[in-house]
């Protein structure tokens, strides 16, 4: 054991005190910086932290009731839905009444109901059928995840297939797709060039040549991660939903006459948000579509017409 120290004069020992005092103080002092350090640490760690979360999300209004009750329940089948690892949010519109929520949430329990909310902004944005609101939700709930795979209301999952799982499509996110943070599953019949209004092309830069020379990939099922990358594909196309003369301009017509859509000699009607979304990619990414494009068996459209629901 060390031995106590022996003073000569009590100022000799005052004058200790007062040293070791001051040294208590400086301590005492230095944990306060250590222990604010860290508390600024955890707090800047957690705010930079991604949420470790994946979800489905898709979109249903009254006149698409049935075709999202009869969807919905192939969700319940899929095995990460099941064991809760994937989230799956439904927005609904105005018009769907509080009965109709009720039996949808009978049938599907496993589902999250979100209103959607578009009084924020101008009033052309409320009509859901130009579809400006699907890359504004889109938007508004990657900020909640790490990955989201959106799907229209009449996308089902294919749980018959056994050689591909909704953990491969998430982990695809993390790796074929991480340079560009997005993917989509489906090509449409047709060309960029006829389905897309002359006005769009006020808004990316991207040439008629391209646009001729490109096959429209489908936006009714499409995946993307909580990255850079993929808010400069999102962010752009959900800037165009608020632009009056983007997404949905005046005189866009949606029905699309047969055979002209698939001649690509002539714009012949519009598509919406599907054009948008192709036109940023092409913007970015250039014409490969195998950059930013991949199908999966897993993801199937069906339409539904005949409600077998009681």
């Amino acid at each position: 054991m060390p031995k106590m120290p022996l003073y000569t004069s009590f100022h000799h020992y005052a004058h200790h005190c007062t040293h070791v005092s001051n040294l208590l103080k400086v301590f005492l002092v230095l944990c306060s910086v250590v222990v604010v350090f860290n508390m600024f640490s955890v707090i800047s760690i957690t705010s930079l932290s991604t949420p470790g979360k994946h979800a489905f999300v898709t979109v249903f209004s009254a006149n698409h009731l049935c075709e999202a009750m009869h969807a919905c329940q192939t969700y319940s089948n899929v095995p990460e839905i099941k064991t809760g690892m994937v989230t799956v949010i439904a927005f609904y519109a105005e018009d769907v009444t509080s009965e109709m929520l009720s039996n949808y949430t009978k049938l599907c329990p496993v589902v999250q109901l979100r209103p959607i909310s578009l009084k924020q902004y101008p009033s052309y944005v409320l009509d859901l059928k130009n579809y400006r609101f699907k890359f504004l939700i889109l938007k508004e709930v990657l900020s909640e995840f790490d990955t989201l795979l959106y799907g229209d209301v009449s996308i089902w999952f294919n749980t018959s297939v056994t050689d591909e799982s909704l953990t491969d499509l998430f982990k695809s996110m993390k790796t074929t797709f991480a340079k560009q943070g997005i993917r989509m599953f489906a090509f449409a019949p047709h060309s960029n060039f006829a389905v897309t209004h002359p006005l769009m092309y006020n808004y990316f830069n991207v040439s008629v040549e391209q646009m001729k020379n490109t096959t429209q990939l489908g936006a009714t099922a499409l995946m993307v991660s909580n990255t850079t990358a993929a808010h400069d594909v999102i962010d752009k196309v959900a800037e165009c939903a608020l632009e009056e003369n983007c997404m949905a301009p005046k005189g866009a017509k949606l029905k699309c006459p047969y055979p002209d859509f698939t001649l690509n000699t002539k714009v012949v009607c519009h598509r919406f948000d599907q054009s948008a979304v192709n036109m940023r990619l092409i913007e970015l990414y250039g014409t490969d579509s195998f950059l930013y494009y991949k199908p999966s068996r897993l993801i199937k459209l069906v339409r539904t017409e005949v409600c077998s629901f009681p």
